[in-house]
């Protein structure tokens, strides 16, 4: 038996549901006969060849899940890497500057390197949000409170309508 893709045993499945729906036999026996006799040349080779198919998917699912899983752990290892030389980095300079303005120095030529001090630029430091006056304030949109309208909804607090429902979605749940 040629191997199929899943695609084409989906797509002869629903060929074989398609006929089964779509044929008028005459009598109940020819329906029963016609039926039988579809079921019998199609079902028991697709199944078989769907149940290995979908074997074979879930084993690709759950690889790739595992290598995410791997790539999210490393990409974690990586930020906090990251996070530990920045903060290595951040110390170094600060102890050159606090050196150089303790010893009174602007500018220092080190090999390849000139090393000068200079003013940031001003930062906002803002100690009570009640000194600030209201024109120096940003208006904001209101923001939906999703949750708190799916909890309504199944509460029968808020009625449904064609604007706001709660819509039922499947998922594929592998064991």
């Amino acid at each position: 038996m040629q191997k199929m893709t899943l695609y084409q045993l989906t797509a002869d499945m629903e060929a074989l549901l398609e006929e089964l729906n779509t044929a008028l036999p005459e009598t109940e026996d020819e329906a029963m006969a016609m039926y039988d006799e579809l079921y019998r040349h199609t079902a028991e080779a697709l199944t078989a060849n769907l149940d290995d198919k979908i074997e074979g998917y879930v084993y690709i699912i759950k690889s790739v899940g595992t290598y995410r899983d791997a790539v999210k752990a490393e990409r974690q290892r990586l930020q906090r890497i990251e996070k530990s030389l920045d903060a290595k980095k951040d110390k170094m300079k600060d102890a050159v500057l606090h050196a150089m303005q303790t010893l009174e120095m602007d500018k220092v030529k080190a090999g390849h390197f000139t090393v000068a001090v200079q003013n940031s630029a001003p930062r906002l430091v803002v100690h009570n949000d009640n000194a600030v006056p209201a024109a120096y304030w940003i208006d904001q949109a209101p923001k939906r409170n999703d949750a708190a309208i799916k909890d309504a909804l199944k509460g029968g607090v808020l009625v449904a309508d064609e604007n706001i429902y709660l819509e039922q979605g499947q998922h594929l749940r592998i064991r």
